[in-house]
């Protein structure tokens, strides 16, 4: 005969199983795909929390729930915020560390995200880039993933690339509007402002674009919520 304890364990542990999975799934695939900080804080206590309502049989079940049911919340909470305002974000989860720009190492940003050349050079091998010179742009994301954006030089020849005499000239694509929030650190980082901004949107207000785009070429990537995507050239100020 199966003893009481064992069967007590047996069955909080499906119960709790199935909770946590259940609860990640509606905490949304990026929990899974790409941990920040402060969701490896969360599921590390998630997982705290339920080992110990499993292992201490004087717990009630409804007193063991309750932690993982509060910290679901408070993470699903946290990333409504993040969604919303930016600001909150930037202060939560941090911002992108850009460690090469235009082929430039930048090694104060390098020292400050506690990251060494050797470190850097691994990292770029992973992306089949062996040599720092055939990189335009090195991110380092808030998840710890670092992006690269190769030389034009250095990138695989494209369609479009068919018949140019030479690569175009590379370049960060700037966020002008996320979520209807417009970047005015960003217009003024390449010297617009509102007005301009307005001027490129046409009729479509700031609030009722999803995202809006510009790289160094000066193509506007621009969808609108519910709309369709589109790109085009920047009109001139």
């Amino acid at each position: 005969m199966v003893p009481s304890d064992a069967f007590d364990m047996v069955w909080k542990s499906v119960l709790f199983y199935v909770l946590l999975v259940t609860l990640l799934r509606i905490m949304g695939k990026r929990e899974i795909s790409s941990l920040t900080a402060m969701d490896l804080v969360v599921f590390i206590m998630l997982s705290e929390s339920a080992i110990i309502s499993i292992a201490d049989k004087e717990i009630p079940i409804l007193i063991g729930v309750l932690p993982v049911l509060t910290l679901s919340l408070m993470e699903m909470a946290t990333a409504f915020l993040s969604l919303k305002l930016p600001t909150f974000r930037a202060i939560v989860e941090g911002v992108p560390a850009v460690v090469i720009h235009h082929g430039r190492l930048d090694a104060n940003e390098l020292r400050k995200q506690r990251m060494n050349i050797h470190d850097l050079q691994a990292e770029l091998r992973q992306h089949n880039l062996p040599s720092l010179a055939d990189v335009e742009f090195a991110i380092l994301e808030t998840s710890g993933n670092l992006s690269v954006i190769p030389k034009p030089s250095a990138r695989p020849a494209t369609a479009k690339d068919v018949g140019k005499a030479s690569a175009p000239t590379g370049g960060l694509p700037v966020d002008l509007i996320v979520d209807g929030l417009v970047n005015r650190d960003a217009l003024r980082m390449i010297g617009h402002d509102d007005a301009w901004l307005r001027g490129q949107l046409g009729r479509i207000r700031p609030e009722d674009v999803l995202v809006a785009t510009i790289d160094a070429s000066g193509k506007i990537f621009l969808q609108p919520r519910g709309g369709k995507p589109e790109t085009k050239e920047a009109k001139q100020s």
